[in-house]
């Protein structure tokens, strides 16, 4: 896989309209996910309950700790 810039992959992510355009914008990056975890996850993302981190963790990015003083 090629370095991806994670910011931009989530913006693409949030910016999906659709289920379907959810699983598009993941597969442009390589990663596959069934219709029925696309549908979780974008009822998710569209209710506001799906944090940057979620998204990161279900797109299989890296899960950095959050650091106090930055």
């Amino acid at each position: 896989m090629e370095n991806i810039n994670i910011h931009e992959m989530l913006d693409k992510l949030k910016a999906a309209n659709s289920a379907k355009e959810l699983v598009g914008a993941l597969k442009e990056q390589g990663i596959d996910i069934t219709a029925d975890k696309a549908e979780k996850m974008f009822a998710k993302l569209m209710s506001g309950e799906l944090s940057d981190d979620d998204l990161a963790a279900v797109s299989g990015g890296l899960r950095m700790p959050k650091l106090p003083f930055v």
